[in-house]
């Protein structure tokens, strides 16, 4: 008989059993979502990236370099 293990894909939840001898710790039901799942977490990297940047600039520049002076 063989065993297997069962689990959830971590993009879509859809059932997988895996057998033993394929068994390598897989998250995703399959290549599509693997694929998916990497471009979702280079997507969101890439947005934090970019908001530390401008985060950055914006703690580095003064108010009246950007427009948020004191209103009169």
């Amino acid at each position: 008989m063989l065993t297997g293990r069962f689990f959830l894909c971590g993009r879509c939840r859809s059932q997988v059993t895996i057998c033993r001898s394929c068994d390598r710790g897989q998250r995703y039901c399959g290549q599509d979502c693997a694929r998916a799942a990497r471009r979702e977490s280079v997507r969101e990297a890439e947005r934090r990236y970019q908001r530390s940047r401008r985060d950055a600039w914006l703690m580095r520049s003064g108010p009246d370099d950007i427009g948020l002076g004191t209103i009169k």
